[in-house]
């Protein structure tokens, strides 16, 4: 049985980071509580966002970033 962790709080931004590979994209990981729809448990997810072409990342993209990524 698999079950859903879904985003249980705000997220955090915690670094910066650009892929060689792709430069010159960069972004910026987040981080944030996740909570298992099953047990209940709470975990913490981390995602790489791409920087917006302001030159960063608003805190409701990454909410709405991260609550996409439940899994």
């Amino acid at each position: 049985m698999t079950s859903q962790m879904v985003l249980h709080g705000n997220p955090i931004h915690i670094d910066s980071f650009v892929v060689p590979e792709s430069y010159p994209e960069h972004y910026e990981i987040w981080t944030a509580p996740y909570r298992c729809a099953h047990c209940q448990h709470v975990n913490i997810g981390t995602v790489p966002i791409p920087v917006d072409y302001d030159g960063f990342v608003r805190p409701e993209t990454a909410r709405a970033t991260m609550a996409a990524s439940d899994a």
